[in-house]
C-alpha cells in the first residue's frame, strides 16, 4: 500500500537509498514514537522566531504536525518503511 505524507521531515536515519533518505521500519517506528510522544507547543516554543520570520503560522504547522503523526503512526503500525524522494 502506497501511502504519502502530508510532508515528510528531513532527518538522518538508519536507512538511507542512494540520494533519498528515509527510515526502515524499526527507525519509522522511532520516528512515530518521537511524534506521538512531543509536545508541540514545547517544539514550538523552540522554533517560533525562526518560524514566524519565515511566515510560517502555528496553526499551520499543527496541523503539518498532527498530519505527521497520524502517517508516521499508520505507517510504523503496519511495518511500512519511509523514503523521502525530492523531484526538482
Amino acid at each position: 500500500m502506497l501511502m504519502t505524507p502530508p510532508s515528510v521531515p528531513s532527518a538522518r536515519s538508519n536507512w538511507s537509498p542512494d540520494k533519498g533518505q528515509g527510515w526502515n521500519p524499526a527507525g519509522l517506528l522511532q520516528a512515530a514514537h518521537l511524534l506521538s510522544t512531543a509536545s508541540f507547543d514545547d517544539l514550538w516554543n523552540v522554533v517560533d522566531a525562526r518560524f514566524a520570520a519565515l511566515g510560517w503560522a502555528r496553526q499551520e504547522r499543527l496541523e503539518l504536525h498532527r498530519g505527521l503523526q497520524e502517517f508516521y503512526g499508520q505507517a510504523a503500525s503496519a511495518g511500512h518503511a519511509v523514503v523521502k524522494a525530492v523531484w526538482a
